[in-house]
């Protein structure tokens, strides 16, 4: 059985300095999301999710848990990564944009990251470290919570 973690107060008092470094995007269902689910260890249900990288590449990835507010901050600074992806693998804007994406979930070695606006908005992606780039998990929050079980 899953049991989130508590730290709803920590998310409550540190939402203004995530509505400030995404421009106030983070929509009412994403923060009833983290509300409920922030820095939940989700490891011991062993979920495996599948990717669609970009270039028609697909491939199983691990999710370990939920993005903490204090980590949603913390790696907002180094997102500048996801923009040399787009370099280095030539991703095309009409996959993903990467300016509007905010960290959600983590494993072990990457990222899973919503977009919060722009023509994607409410897709939910993978950043990895490297191997394949970035690709797209699912296209809603929604769809995103059923996969990992939390709905």
């Amino acid at each position: 059985m899953f049991f989130p973690q508590v730290e709803v107060m920590d998310f409550e008092s540190s939402l203004l300095d995530i509505h400030h470094l995404y421009g106030n995007q983070l929509s009412d269902e994403l923060i009833e999301f983290f509300t409920a689910y922030a820095d939940s260890e989700l490891s011991e249900l062993e979920i495996e999710l599948t990717v669609n990288y970009y270039g028609n590449i697909t491939q199983p990835e691990s999710l370990e848990k939920i993005c903490s507010s204090r980590e949603i901050i913390e790696i907002h600074q180094y997102l500048g990564f996801l923009e040399d992806y787009v370099v280095h693998f030539e991703i095309s804007k009409g996959f993903v944009e990467t300016q509007h994406l905010c960290p959600v979930a983590l494993s072990y070695d990457s990222l899973y990251l919503i977009s919060l606006s722009g023509v994607h908005s409410g897709k939910v992606y993978h950043a990895d470290n490297g191997d394949f780039g970035i690709g797209l998990v699912c296209n809603s929050l929604k769809d995103f919570k059923k996969l990992v079980g939390l709905s």
